[in-house]
């Protein structure tokens, strides 16, 4: 499935008269999604305002599910509560980008009205149900320096130093950050390959 393009809602689902456990309120929010045979994940926390540390349930997806919306009576399919009326309102729908999928793995890319970016569903271990959900944190572009911006006198002067003083080519690389490449050539245009 990687590749592929589907749609998704992300839903709240909540009791009535504010159903308390122990103090806190019966609530989980779901995301659907419409590609046929692709689970859901049941939710402990909303996606839309929290960016990590989200557990999931996976479920096998029932279709009937994705457009399902407003009270469902007390015993109605989905709701297994015995006495209070459920509510499911969506939150949030638009299409997602699915960029790897296994058994273990699923990185995303939603394009929602407010679900926006890159996000990670990963198990917590491969026994387990439970997959720890978070925004991906995408590394920045690299920097100009590693695509052989001018270096400065200062660091032609490292290089000269260290060079001298016998540093190998990948340490000046770490120290000045910069490519192996760039050293090696500094190096020769200084006529310091042989030292």
């Amino acid at each position: 499935m990687n590749g592929e393009k589907t749609q998704f809602k992300l839903k709240h689902n909540s009791w009535k008269d504010q159903f308390i456990i122990k103090g806190f309120p019966v609530e989980h929010w779901s995301m659907k999604f419409k590609l046929a045979g692709w689970p859901s994940f049941t939710l402990n926390k909303n996606p839309l305002e929290f960016e990590s540390e989200i557990s999931g349930i996976k479920k096998k997806e029932n279709q009937n599910l994705y457009n399902l919306k407003g009270v469902i009576p007390v015993g109605k399919f989905p709701n297994s509560n015995k006495k209070i009326p459920m509510n499911i309102d969506n939150l949030d729908e638009g299409s997602i980008n699915i960029i790897k999928d296994s058994e273990n793995l699923m990185h995303v890319e939603f394009s929602g009205e407010k679900l926006k970016g890159n996000w990670i569903f990963k198990r917590s271990n491969p026994a387990s149900n439970v997959w720890n959900v978070s925004k991906a944190k995408i590394p920045k572009k690299k920097s100009m320096r590693e695509f052989g911006a001018p270096l400065s006198k200062e660091e032609i002067k490292n290089i000269h130093f260290l060079s001298e003083n016998k540093v190998g080519v990948s340490e000046i690389s770490k120290i000045l950050d910069r490519p192996n490449s760039t050293i090696y050539d500094w190096q020769e245009k200084l006529n310091l390959r042989s030292l």
